[in-house]
Formats: C-alpha cells, sequence, structure tokens
C-alpha cells in the first residue's frame, strides 16, 4: 500500500464513509436524487463548457505552487487537462457512492502533498462555478433542459465535491496540530510530553540484565550567547545541537528537547557502566566541535546530568527528576558530567528550603554585613574594608556565605542579593565618610552582576542617595566574571570608571584572564589569592607568583593587595616585596561595623 492509499484508507475510515454516510452528506447540501439526474441528463453540454475552461482552471489551481508565476508546461497542462476531464465527467455522473468517495480524497491527499493550499484551491473553484453559471445563463438554445435548475445543481455539487476533497486538508491540519502538540517547534525533535510516553514504556519493558540511561544536557552559559550574538543565532544553535545530537546516538535510542537549553537522551543500554560513559563521551565529543554560524564561529560546551534505571520501581517522573538534579550538580561543580546518587537528592531538598528562606531573609534582619579591614603594609594603617554578607538563619544559626551564595548565583537570586550588599554597605560607608574615617569600602560582584549593564545606573543611584563620594566604593570582580563575557564586562568596568567607582580584580592569579586583556580594564587594584600568600613561608615558587604578581601589577599602574595574612612572616616579607595593602587575620577577622569601629579607635 502507498503512502497515498495508507492516508486516504486513514481518512476514509475516520470519517466512515458508508454509503449512508454519503446519502446523509448528500442531504446536508439538499442534492436530491432527481436533481443528482437532471445534472447526468445534461452532462454532455456541461462538459462542453468545462472543457473549454480546463486551462485556466488547472493554472489557478496551481499558482501559488508554481515558481514561474503560475505559468505550467504544455506538458503539465495536457496531462492535467486530461485528467480534469475525467474529474469532471465522474462529478456530473452523480454516482456519489464509497468509491467516488475515496477517489475525491485521493485527490485532496494529493493536492495537499504537492502544496496546493485550501484558499488556492477554493479560488480556482469560485472561479470555476463563476465562469459556468454565466455561461448557461447565456444559453439561447435548448441544448440544457431548464438552465437555471442545471446552474443551482451544478453549484451543489461542486459544494459536496469540495467537501469532501477538503476533508484530506482537514485531516493534514489535525495530523500537524497532533505533532505541534507533541513536538518542539524549534527543532522538531518530540517534547516532554512524548519523552514521558516513551520513559514510562521503556520502565515498563526492563528486564534482567538490561538499563535504562537517561542524559539531561544542558548547554553552558546559553543565556550569555542569545545575549551577545541575538536569539535568531542561539536558535539557529540549538537546531543544530539536536542536529549533531541526533547523530551521536543510536537508531533504538530516543532524543527530546524540554526547552531552553535542555536536551534529554533516553538509551536502553546493559547494566555495565562503561555503555554509559561511552554515550556520555560521545555526546560531549559530537558538541566539542565549533559551530560556524555565517562566517564565525561559536564554542559550545555541555554539561550533562545521568540518571539510571536498573529495575522497574522506578517511574518516568521519578528517573527525569534524578538526571536533572545530577545536571546541576554538575553545573554547580563546574564538572563535565555526573550521575545521580542519593546525595544530591539530600542536597537538593536542602537548597531548595535555603532559598525560599534566602527571599524572607532578604525582607527581614536575618542578613547583616561583616567587615573586615583592610590595611597599608607600610604602616599598618586601615585604609579600607572588604563587606562580607552573613546570614544569620532563624533555625540554622549563623551561616556563611559558602552555604548560600553558590545557590543564589545559579539563580535571579544573586541580583536581588547583590543590591542588598550594595545598598547596606554604601549606606554604612556614608556613615563612615560623615565620622571623618577615610575609608574605602569594597563589595564583591559575581560573574551575572558583571554582565548586568543595569548595574552602573544602580550603583549611581545608591551613591547619590547616601551621599558617598564614588572613590570610597571599590567593587571587586573575579577573573573567571570578566572572561564570562569580555565585552559586556569591560564595558560595565568602563562605566564604573565614568562613575568615579574603583575596582578590584579579586583572586588574581587563580583564573584564566590574558596579559593583553588585563591592560585593557580599567582597574585599579588586583589582589593575590590567598593561596599563594599561605604558602610563600614554604613554598619558594609561591614566594616567586607572589614578587612576579606584585611587579606586574605595579607595571600597569595598579595596586596590589594580598589575601589571607595570617602571621608576621607573611606580613614581613610583602613588606620587602614592596606589596601595598593586606588583609587576613593577623589584622582582623570579619566583624560587624559596630565592632571594626572600636578595632579602629585601639588601632590608632
Amino acid at each position: 500500500m502507498s503512502e497515498i492509499e495508507r492516508k486516504v484508507a486513514e481518512i476514509f475510515e475516520e470519517m466512515n464513509l458508508s454509503g449512508e454516510a454519503m446519502e446523509r452528506r448528500l442531504s446536508l447540501v439538499e442534492l436530491t436524487k432527481e436533481e443528482r439526474r437532471l445534472l447526468a441528463g445534461n452532462k454532455e453540454r456541461l462538459l462542453e463548457l468545462i472543457d473549454g475552461l480546463t486551462g485556466e482552471f488547472i493554472e489557478r489551481l496551481y499558482a501559488l505552487k508554481n515558481e514561474e508565476g503560475g505559468s505550467l508546461s504544455r506538458d503539465q497542462l495536457t496531462g492535467l487537462q486530461k485528467r480534469a476531464r475525467g474529474y469532471f465527467e465522474s462529478l456530473l455522473d452523480g454516482n456519489y457512492d464509497d468509491a467516488y468517495a475515496r477517489t475525491r480524497l485521493e485527490i485532496g491527499v494529493v493536492h495537499q502533498a504537492a502544496q496546493v493550499t485550501q484558499t488556492t484551491y477554493l479560488g480556482a473553484y469560485s472561479w470555476l462555478l463563476s465562469v459556468v453559471l454565466e455561461r448557461l445563463g447565456a444559453l439561447e438554445d435548448a441544448s440544457v433542459t431548464d438552465p437555471h435548475a442545471v446552474m443551482r445543481v451544478f453549484t451543489k455539487a461542486v459544494l459536496f465535491d469540495l467537501g469532501l476533497v477538503l476533508e484530506a486538508f482537514t485531516h493534514a491540519d489535525h495530523q500537524a496540530l497532533e505533532h505541534m502538540a507533541l513536538h518542539d517547534f524549534l527543532t522538531d525533535l518530540p517534547n516532554s510530553n512524548l519523552l514521558r510516553d516513551e520513559l514510562e514504556g521503556r520502565i515498563e519493558a526492563l528486564s534482567r540484565g538490561g538499563g535504562l540511561n537517561v542524559l539531561f544536557i544542558g548547554i553552558d552559559r546559553f543565556k550569555a550567547v542569545n545575549e551577545t550574538l541575538g536569539h535568531s543565532t542561539g536558535d539557529e544553535i540549538l537546531r543544530e545541537v539536536a542536529r549533531r545530537l541526533m547523530k551521536a546516538i543510536e537508531p533504538e535510542d530516543f532524543i527530546s528537547r524540554l526547552g531552553g537549553d535542555i536536551f534529554v537522551i533516553v538509551a536502553s543500554r546493559s547494566q555495565e557502566s562503561s555503555q554509559t560513559s561511552e554515550l556520555v563521551d560521545k555526546v560531549g565529543r559530537t558538541l566539542e566541535r565549533r559551530f560556524d554560524m555565517d562566517g564565525f564561529a561559536v564554542d559550545v560546551t555541555a554539561t550533562i546530568g545521568v540518571a539510571f534505571a536498573r529495575e522497574k520501581t522506578v517511574d518516568a517522573a521519578t528517573l527525569m527528576r534524578q538526571a536533572e538534579m545530577a545536571l546541576y550538580h554538575a553545573k554547580s561543580r563546574q564538572i563535565p558530567a555526573t550521575v545521580f546518587d542519593a546525595d544530591m537528592k539530600r542536597y537538593s531538598v536542602t537548597q531548595l528550603s535555603i532559598g525560599s528562606d534566602l527571599k524572607r531573609a532578604m525582607a527581614g534582619d536575618e542578613l547583616v554585613l561583616f567587615y573586615q579591614p583592610k590595611v597599608d603594609v607600610k604602616d599598618g594603617k586601615a585604609i579600607g574594608a572588604e563587606a562580607l554578607i552573613r546570614w544569620i538563619h532563624p533555625i540554622r544559626g549563623f551561616m556563611p556565605p559558602g552555604m548560600f551564595m553558590p545557590l543564589a548565583e545559579q539563580t535571579v537570586l544573586i541580583h536581588k542579593v547583590t543590591d542588598w550588599v550594595l545598598t547596606s554597605a554604601i549606606d554604612q560607608a556614608a556613615r563612615w565618610q560623615e565620622a571623618g574615617q577615610e575609608l574605602t569600602v569594597s563589595v564583591n560582584l559575581a560573574a551575572a552582576n558583571l554582565h548586568n549593564l543595569r548595574l552602573p545606573d544602580r550603583v549611581d543611584e545608591l551613591l547619590r542617595r547616601y551621599g558617598l563620594e564614588p572613590g570610597k566604593l571599590m567593587l571587586e570582580i573575579t577573573e573567571s566574571g570578566l572572561m564570562a563575557d569580555p565585552p559586556r564586562a569591560l564595558e560595565t568596568v568602563r562605566r564604573f570608571r565614568e562613575l568615579g567607582v574603583k575596582t578590584s580584580i579579586d583572586d588574581f592569579g587563580t583564573g584564566y584572564s590574558s596579559l593583553e586583556y588585563l591592560k585593557s580594564l580599567p582597574v585599579d587594584e588586583i589582589k593575590v589569592d590567598r593561596v599563594f600568600i599561605f604558602g610563600m613561608s614554604s613554598d619558594e615558587r609561591d614566594e616567586r607568583i607572589v614578587k612576579a604578581t606584585i611587579g606586574l601589577g605595579h607595571s600597569l599602574g595598579l595596586f596590589v593587595v594580598a589575601e589571607g595574612v595570617e602571621d608576621q612572616e607573611s606580613w614581613d616579607k610583602l613588606k620587602t616585596l614592596g606589596c601595598d595593602t593586606a588583609q587576613g587575620y593577623f589584622f582582623a577577622r570579619p566583624m560587624p561595623a559596630q565592632d571594626l569601629e572600636s578595632w579602629l579607635k585601639q588601632r590608632s
């Protein structure tokens, strides 16, 4: 059975076009048996009228399909005219049985496949009806019995016939709608509805020794791609990812797009972990090749979370949730892939609770800022303080930032938390300024903050509101944050410079920024990471790194800050090496603002 025959049989069965059903359809257009006999009795004369119109009729029918403005070749036109005569002969016979219905459905399927639209179809028939009826009305001989009655019956027959032909179009539309409901519109991959059905079926089919892998694949930094290159380029990258993943999987595997940058692969494999690793490696490799986007290359990486089912006790929803947890666990630790285990679930529940509590904490009095002083290496005088967030949780108690800031940085919460810190720190710095304390207050920014082009306007608004001199605010940014989107980061840092706000590169030496890029950044200082300061006393290589970093900073006209100074020996070495500023437990631990004020008095 051909594809056309299969579709005709499918539509015929759906419509149940028995002889009785055909009679019901005829009654809807009030086409009686007497009228059908009248039509058949005038068949030859009507065919004469129609034959002279079939050429233009066919031209009109195929006009929107043909690329040459609706002009068909002579051979095409001749062939279609022959078919048209047979078509109109059967229309005028008046024998509308189930065989006739199948023929009309086949015509509709063929035209729909040839991309003749319903609008074109109706337009061509409207033109044919109008011309035939005009010619019937102009007849002055007796070649047609009761021309007005024939006009009326011919119109009914054509409308009845059109209804059958267009059922094929309606069926195709229904199929298209069903396809759209089950597939992603951008990549045409199955969506979550089909994914869930597929998973349930494969879980039910699990047998001894078999296994089921579910891979959640997330494209890294895809939001930055959309914002930098535009959504049209982002969409094309997603389509290319879909094409590559389709080639990477086996024919029996299943792939779906859940939306955004998340793709899912379902693969039945044995319980050997090596097969899972091979699949993960293959997916990773297929996305490593550069994406060529209209003349420029884009590097795309992905993070993969894996869940594995060995028996029928797990359901589809649980398996998907486990793979998703594994994906975000891998993202939070910046590793390419990981497999779900029970500890991730406990971690996820705890993090979810913390995230919910953090929203409440910002509205209440649970968040506080501690300040760690920064001192001048030459004379030990306090010249600034770094603002560090702390959370006094009503149940968990004192919580350092490491327990909640990573979660905030993975969500939009980071922008709200940063705004709270900036507001509180600038308010406090303005109080110190009014009291005559010459302190620069430092605030840490996350990568997401640095890529928010509205942040400089917000900082300007806060400085004006509290009356703080811009030069008394230092914004600390990391190398990794700078390099995630260098053009946008550079724009943000330049706008801070225009405001008169100072900027500092935190954890210098642990990132991957290039010296070429660093020399163009309008920053004021670099902070040598504590890992080098801590090892400086026992490892000569660390001391050389610190010395080189200080020399580099000074050659670029930057102040250099040493973090994590914890003993007299480190302090003395930094003096010898010519470091400008230092902070660490050797001087003071982070403390509330009031305690810092007392510390400053004692220090003086």
